[in-house]
């Protein structure tokens, strides 16, 4: 007689990744604080990363997984997300979370998981289209797709992203240019989450200059679950007491924005060290 069979128990898991300097360790501390207070059903949190020290003791860390990518690849382009689709990383009916460090949690995450579970397949935000481009999408020719700070999948349904990607890298640079591309086009069943419950603090919290200048505050957002933050500024920058200039060309502010701070100075009481 054989050894007993072991139950597989599957479960809904919130995964972040870190590695290199881009970000700190509070980054991780507070976006899983924000995730405790806005999910009601039983989770686990994980971070992949590849220096540990400085996360909260209820995070599970699990190294980074290996996918030989050079350089430029690690630091641009996201590739490393498509870790996530490894086989055996997690039990096959998990439920998989995937959040960017650097996002801001301001509503429940649940209907996310609802949503996800009625429909299947891969959930991922729409990549937001400059306001000026819009009008013109379809006489440029313009194939929309994912942002890949948010997304979700059952691991089973996805395991060809990663072993495609593994047998082919050089003909999927070529299809795609980056990992969001690659993953709102060939994943199984993708599906973009409703525009409302997310919004891009560059593209909808900050004025285009000259006008920030003339009105320099920066509009929070409402009734939105999830704030993104992709290029620049950081949310760190925007917790300095200092008035120094953040952000980048006709996007940029000067010293601490309120909401924003409240909500770090918040996840790092929450935290844990």
């Amino acid at each position: 007689m054989g050894p007993p069979e072991v139950k597989r128990v599957e479960m809904l898991k919130i995964v972040c990744m870190k590695w290199g300097t881009k970000f700190s360790p509070a980054y991780v501390n507070i976006l899983h604080a924000a995730v405790l207070r806005h999910m009601a059903q039983p989770l686990e949190f994980i971070c992949f990363c590849d220096d540990a020290i400085g996360l909260d003791r209820r995070i599970t860390v699990r190294d980074l997984p290996g996918l030989g990518l050079p350089p430029e690849k690690m630091s641009k382009g996201g590739w490393q997300k498509l870790a996530m689709f490894k086989r055996g990383l997690f039990e096959p009916g998990d439920t998989i979370m995937v959040l960017d460090v650097d996002i801001m949690i301001t509503g429940p995450l649940d209907p996310f998981i609802e949503r996800f579970n009625a429909m299947g397949g891969l959930h991922i935000l729409r990549e937001w289209v400059a306001a000026p481009f819009k009008p013109f999408r379809k006489v440029l020719n313009y194939k929309q797709h994912g942002q890949s700070s948010v997304f979700m999948f059952k691991p089973a349904d996805q395991y060809h992203l990663l072993e495609n990607f593994v047998a082919d890298t050089q003909g999927t640079y070529q299809k795609a240019s980056n990992d969001q591309k690659y993953i709102s086009w060939f994943a199984f069943e993708p599906h973009y989450l409703p525009e409302s419950w997310t919004c891009s603090f560059k593209r909808h919290c900050l004025r285009l200059g000259p006008h920030n200048g003339i009105w320099p505050g920066v509009r929070e957002p409402k009734g939105v679950n999830i704030v993104v933050f992709h290029g620049y500024p950081h949310p760190d920058d925007l917790v300095r007491d200092d008035q120094r200039r953040w952000g980048k060309r006709d996007k940029w502010g000067h010293g601490p924005v309120p909401w924003v701070k409240a909500y770090w100075q918040q996840g790092l009481s929450e935290s844990r060290t």
